[in-house]
């Protein structure tokens, strides 16, 4: 639903664009087959914009049977960092400390192994990439309290489909809502490079906000000392990327023989 504000210099006014957008992501993605294991999504099934006006419009979104039942449970990934009030550790470093791993190797293993190899696919595979920063991205909690590697979306207005790429993959992609005008309602003057939105949104706002909260996790002895040249959160994106992208190179190859 429209704000009509704005919020950390952000204008919460739903435009015609983005119901537009969410609506013909959500087609794709019911449509898709293959997609990555991991990968779960809030379905957007209905969007709405006051007729003759260019915002303030509403976009319903609706919460999966899983996760209405109990079956399973998400968070945020920013709530894996949010200090608690009463000052007790923050809900990651507590999964760290179980888990008897260094900090650098739980991250990497937990989430940006697994986040890393669901965004290469579902770029390389079904030409779509989404805006992975800590509000959009939740991550699942198992019934034993640890990570499970299954993510949930939200925000489709903020997903970018390559729609070239997709047509080269064979997508057929002929009867999407539009608003305004197709490329700018999808972004594809700029869908090459939203295409590389891991590093931006999941690296420089996430893994870098953990990396910056480590020192004073391990002065409060709540997550063991660094271990002797381990790599950065962002060195180990960085491999994790050059890694996920070789498995996809190798899928591709089985895939024309």
């Amino acid at each position: 639903m429209s704000l009509d504000r704005e919020l950390y210099g952000l204008d919460r006014k739903i435009n015609g664009s983005q119901v537009a957008r969410s609506i013909g992501i959500e087609g794709m993605l019911r449509k898709a087959e293959g997609l990555p294991p991991s990968f779960r999504w809030f379905s957007e099934v209905l969007g709405v914009i006051p007729e003759g006006m260019e915002q303030g419009g509403m976009i319903v979104r609706t919460i999966p049977d899983a996760v209405l039942s109990g079956e399973r449970r998400y968070v945020p990934l920013f709530s894996l960092i949010a200090e608690p009030k009463d000052g007790s550790p923050p809900l990651l470093a507590k999964l760290i400390a179980e888990s008897g791993l260094s900090a650098e190797a739980f991250v990497r293993r937990n989430l940006t192994h697994p986040f890393t190899e669901e965004f290469t696919r579902l770029r390389g595979e079904h030409g779509l990439a989404s805006e992975p920063h800590a509000q959009n991205v939740l991550v699942r909690i198992g019934d034993d309290g640890t990570l499970r590697p299954d993510f949930l979306h939200r925000d489709l207005g903020g997903f970018t489909p390559h729609l070239e790429k997709r047509a080269e993959l064979g997508f057929h992609d002929d009867a999407l809502p539009v608003f305004d005008k197709l490329d700018y309602d999808y972004f594809q003057d700029t869908a090459a490079e939203r295409l590389d939105s891991l590093v931006p949104y999941f690296g420089r706002r996430f893994l870098i906000s953990i990396q910056e909260l480590l020192p004073e996790w391990r002065a409060n002895g709540w997550v063991a000392p660094a271990e002797p040249n381990a790599p950065t959160l962002g060195v180990g994106l960085s491999e994790e990327m050059k890694g996920a992208s070789r498995r996809a190179t190798r899928r591709g190859q089985r895939a024309r023989r």
